[in-house]
C-alpha cells in the first residue's frame, strides 16, 4: 500500500525538535505524536537539567485525572484511556481509513508493563517518531523508512514494543491538544526515557 499524503499532517522537520537542547531533551514520542512543543515543558527542563541532569517528559494522562504511569498502566487499553483524558478530540482509526479534514494519523505500540512508543504520519504519508530525548527519525530499527508502524521493525535494544495498539486521528491544531509533565498529585517523579 502506497502512503497517502495529507496536507493537514505535520511536515517532517528534525530541526524543529532539535533547535536547542532543552526542546530536544524535554519532548518525547508523546509530544511528537501530538506535534506539540510546549514552552512550559521546555522551561521546566531548563530548571531540572541544571539540578539533576534530567528533564521531565510529557506522559499520557497527566493533564487529566491520572498520576504518573505505573507499570500496570502500560497496556494498550490503559494508555488509550490516558490519551483520551488529555485529548478528547483524538480518536481511533485504521491504516486504511482517512482522517477527517484538519486531522492527521498517529500510532501507539507498547512493551507491556515496561514502556510505550508513539509514531505520527507526516505530510508525505510516511511515518516518523522521536525516542525520548533523541532526534526524530523516519527510520525503524532495521534502518528502513516507515510506511506503516504496525509492520515496521520495533525491536530496539532495550525496548521491543512487540504489541501494536492502535492508529489514531489527531487534530492538527495545537490549541486542541494537551500534554503535561506534572499534575498536582505528581510532581517529584522524573522519567528517564
Amino acid at each position: 500500500m502506497k502512503p497517502e499524503k495529507n496536507k493537514y499532517a505535520p511536515k517532517y522537520n528534525q530541526k524543529k525538535w532539535t533547535r536547542n537542547k532543552y526542546i530536544q531533551r524535554s519532548h518525547n514520542c508523546y509530544s511528537y505524536f501530538l506535534n506539540k512543543i510546549d514552552k512550559k515543558v521546555t522551561n521546566a527542563c531548563k530548571k531540572t537539567l541544571k539540578k539533576s541532569g534530567k528533564c521531565l517528559l510529557p506522559q499520557p494522562g497527566l493533564t487529566g485525572k491520572y498520576k504518573h504511569n505505573p507499570k500496570r498502566s502500560l497496556t494498550c487499553k490503559a494508555l488509550h484511556r490516558r490519551i483520551k483524558t488529555d485529548n478528547k478530540k483524538v480518536f481511533k482509526t485504521t491504516i486504511k481509513k482517512k482522517c477527517p479534514k484538519h486531522y492527521y494519523k498517529g500510532a501507539l505500540a507498547v512493551d507491556p508493563k515496561k514502556t510505550y512508543h508513539f509514531y505520527r504520519q507526516d505530510r508525505s504519508g510516511m511515518w516518523s517518531h522521536k525516542d525520548g530525548p533523541k532526534k526524530p527519525t523516519k527510520y525503524d530499527k532495521a534502518g528502513k523508512k516507515i510506511k506503516d508502524p504496525k509492520k515496521s521493525n520495533r525491536n530496539y535494544k532495550t525496548d521491543k514494543y512487540p504489541k501494536f495498539c492502535n492508529y489514531y486521528c489527531i487534530p492538527s491544531s495545537t490549541r486542541r491538544k494537551k500534554q503535561s509533565i506534572t499534575n498536582k498529585k505528581w510532581s517529584r517523579n522524573i522519567f528517564k526515557k
